[in-house]
């Protein structure tokens, strides 16, 4: 067995940090990486100037300050750099998020509602250089990014917590390229980042469980007498717009370009099975990205409208194949009755509570539970900004980005158009996985790659009937043909999904497929509290296997060959 198949299960996980908490000595660094290190290891001055040339490393931590909870490390940081400075407190943003923080305004239910800060250092057209989670701003459990622009990529970092000591236990988790080290992958902080990026799940408005103005946050949302109502944290949090757009999704770009980059000044690529995961998807619960997105209506005003929104990445990858690839959008929005909606969460009896079966309450927790879906109606997942933002670099540079030019937008199209009805978790679509070529794939061969994997794909065709042919079909319609001929199939989808919403069978239909799509995030590490999803009364094997098909219709399907 290798030593990667020797790992105990929970040392695959951040789990495996709590396991080292006891060897941790307060004012120190160590290095601990996942999967590959045993246990906590001192770093030598080599390594670190090496590894570590991130501005928390530089101003703070290789100078000896070791910050016992969040807001030394933000004071630290004011010490080091003063004012007007790159990293200074002017610089500062915060944000809030809390999967609880809607769904029971009254400071009387006793119960975790998981809220907790994100605090940035750091403002340029690339994001910020330090991000920072924590629950409380004294807590002494902190998780910091801080992008490192040597090495390039975040390095990941955290506390081992020590509530008498007054410096910090400090530990190196990774790199973000460690996201794929074939020994890390999936394992410490690459489990809820596995392409090494930022992890921002609510990525788009009205981005589900951030303090927005569509969803805002005030001392109810808080339980009695909790001191983080007064923290200017809360009391001047910038909202989740202002974190999407000067913050995730800058971050996220940065990261991918800088792979390319990577890639680019290698001169060849080491491996592309993890590029086209990110394109195809990946059977590996641990290499999977999913973002969630909602209706731009509350579920209180959903069950009495006209017509309720739904969110159109729900039915189709809108955002790779219309917004990177140029394919045509729906003409209307999708939207069903009000009626529909409100008869759904009848029939499959949806509440949010704060247990489920794989999460029990905490010792001295009271049991929240209320009747109907989450604040915003139809949380579902859909594909990754990541995975789009990569995508797009990937076929269409802008100027003075990385010219990698390995995936023509033909070969996307035909590959992102296979099983087109289920924009994430299509195993049809991963299990074209089984033609990319191992690596590692020179420069020389960059030019040919999508005309080589896409005559691979089609040379089984005719012994694969399903995923194969799907592709074959439009592949064949050549350089010329195979847009109008993508186009085609989804102007006749769009309708057929138009006509299924007219009926309250359709729309259970999508409902079902919705909740085994949740039941999959569930299964997934960032699914870190019960009150992420409203459950139902809907078992999860008897979905098991749903999807959706061209002519808009939910079926169950078997495993793909």
């Amino acid at each position: 067995m290798s030593a990667i198949e020797t790992v105990a299960p929970e040392d695959r996980t951040c789990a495996a940090f709590d396991r080292e908490r006891a060897s941790a000595v307060p004012g120190t660094l160590r290095r601990f990486l996942v999967g590959k290190d045993d246990e906590l290891h001192k770093m030598d001055d080599e390594e670190i100037a090496r590894e570590l040339n991130d501005p928390f490393a530089t101003l703070l931590l290789r100078e000896g300050r070791f910050p016992a909870n969040a807001e030394a490390v933000l004071a630290e940081l004011d010490s080091a750099v003063g004012a007007d400075q790159p990293l200074s407190r002017n610089t500062q943003l915060s944000f809030l998020v809390a999967e609880g923080s809607q769904v029971a305004k009254d400071p009387s239910n006793n119960f975790e509602r998981r809220t907790r800060f994100l605090v940035t250092r750091g403002q340029g057209t690339e994001g910020p250089d330090l991000i920072m989670s924590v629950f409380e701003p004294t807590g002494r459990l902190v998780e910091l990014m801080a992008w490192d622009s040597t090495q390039g990529g975040f390095n990941y970092y955290r506390t081992m917590p020590d509530a008498e000591a007054d410096r910090g236990a400090w530990v190196w988790a990774g790199n973000s390229r460690h996201a794929f080290d074939p020994q890390m992958r999936g394992r410490g902080p690459f489990e809820s980042h596995p392409t090494g990026n930022l992890l921002m799940k609510e990525l788009k408005v009205p981005w589900v469980n951030w303090l927005s103005p569509k969803a805002p946050m005030d001392e109810r949302d808080f339980a009695a007498g909790d001191p983080r109502v007064t923290h200017e944290w809360f009391t001047r949090s910038d909202g989740a717009y202002v974190l999407e757009d000067s913050v995730a999704r800058p971050a996220i770009e940065r990261w991918n370009r800088r792979r390319l980059e990577q890639v680019l000044a290698a001169g060849s690529l080491s491996d592309p099975l993890p590029l086209m995961e990110q394109l195809l998807g990946s059977p590996e619960k641990t290499h999977r990205t999913v973002n969630l997105v909602s209706s731009p209506d509350s579920s209180q005003s959903a069950v009495t409208a006209d017509r309720v929104r739904l969110p159109p990445t729900f039915f189709v990858d809108v955002d790779g194949l219309s917004d990177v690839l140029g394919l045509t959008r729906p003409k209307v929005a999708f939207s069903t009755s009000g009626a529909f909606y409100k008869q759904a969460l009848d029939k499959f009896e949806v509440v949010v509570r704060n247990e489920d079966p794989s999460r029990p309450r905490r010792d001295g927790e009271d049991l929240f539970e209320r009747v109907g879906d989450t604040h915003f109606a139809f949380v579902v997942p859909e594909r990754a900004f990541e995975d789009v933002s990569f995508l797009r670099q990937l076929v269409v540079p802008e100027d003075g980005a990385p010219q990698i030019r390995l995936i023509t937008p033909r070969l996307a199209g035909c590959l992102l158009m296979v099983d087109f009805p289920n924009p994430v978790f299509s195993d049809a679509r991963a299990s074209l996985l089984r033609h990319v070529p191992a690596g590692p794939i020179p420069s020389d061969r960059w030019g040919s790659f999508s005309a080589d994997l896409g005559e691979a794909i089609v040379a089984r065709e005719a012994a694969d009937d399903g995923p194969e042919r799907e592709f074959a079909a439009l592949w064949e319609a050549g350089e010329g043909g195979w847009r109008d001929a993508a186009n085609q199939l989804l102007s006749d989808y769009y309708e057929a999904v138009a006509e299924q919403l007219k009926t309250a069978e359709g729309f259970d239909a999508y409902f079902r497929l919705a909740e085994d799509r949740r039941n999959r995030v569930r299964e997934m590490p960032i699914d870190e509290s019960a009150l992420l999803f409203a459950q139902t009364k809907l078992r999860p094997e008897a979905l098991r296997g749903l999807a959706m098909s061209r002519d808009g219709t939910v079926s169950t399907r078997g495993p793909v060959a």
